[in-house]
């Protein structure tokens, strides 16, 4: 679903394509990690997602950035949504990819930087 954000508000060619064959990719992963998993957080896809979702809020920031007759809006939606999930991501990225290596007590210790992150992300 943040891809179509990604999509929608980026006019990039190359960048939309790349895109869709990141939304691909993660969707053979997804399936293939679901039919072969069990019910717990799967650090991996977490992971994935993330790291598309920092490269598509970076993306962003580089195309809108760019020198144009048009100024770049700090308080739009569009971009403080996009403040937003880099924020988030950013904060939780090294998190996710550790989630599967934690034991319970240390998940129940560190997670709470993603209750924060989550929290701080919806403000």
């Amino acid at each position: 679903m943040l891809s179509y954000f990604f999509y929608l508000i980026i006019d990039n060619h190359l960048i939309r394509l790349l895109i869709l064959i990141f939304s691909a990719i993660y969707l053979i992963i997804f399936c293939l990690f679901v039919s072969s998993s069990d019910d717990h957080f799967n650090s991996i896809l977490s992971a994935i997602g993330s790291v598309i979702m920092l490269f598509l809020s970076l993306s962003f920031f580089v195309i809108s950035m760019r020198p144009s007759e048009e100024p770049v809006n700090l308080f739009s939606p569009v971009f403080l949504i996009v403040i937003a999930l880099l924020l988030y991501v950013a904060s939780t990225l090294f998190l996710y990819i550790i989630a599967n290596r934690l034991t319970a007590r240390e998940m129940e210790q560190y997670w709470g930087i993603n209750h924060v992150s989550n929290i701080l992300t919806n403000l």
